[in-house]
């Protein structure tokens, strides 16, 4: 249903903007998340797009990272965001990427009042 949902919002009328939400301790999210991440990047349609996890843990991100280093094969390179700027270089970067972070690393700068675009 994610995927289908991604095909939609970036199709032909689609708004441009997907998300997906993830949550309940033990449920498989990570391999989800994986296999998720796998189709939307292998997508014709979506044209080789960045995918950016956000989780609100730091002990999350590792463990989500460490799963989707396991499986490089499957989903290719893993980029992890050291901090803000660390962050906003590697969304600005080439698309086709996986990138995973904190949720906190997406905060405004203190001169920002609205958060820039950095992948389109």
């Amino acid at each position: 249903m994610a995927y289908q949902e991604a095909l939609r919002a970036a199709g032909p009328g689609g708004n441009k903007k997907i998300g997906t939400v993830f949550h309940s301790t033990g449920s498989g999210k990570s391999f989800t998340m994986l296999f998720l991440s796998n189709l939307l990047r292998r997508s014709k349609e979506l044209q080789n797009p960045t995918v950016a996890l956000q989780v609100d843990r730091t002990d999350l991100d590792e463990q989500l990272y460490n799963t989707f280093l396991s499986a490089y094969s499957f989903i290719g390179k893993v980029e992890q965001a050291q901090s803000g700027d660390d962050l906003r270089d590697l969304l600005r970067n080439e698309s086709g990427q996986v990138v995973l972070s904190t949720i906190e690393k997406f905060r405004l700068k203190d001169n920002e009042s609205e958060h820039p675009i950095l992948s389109v």
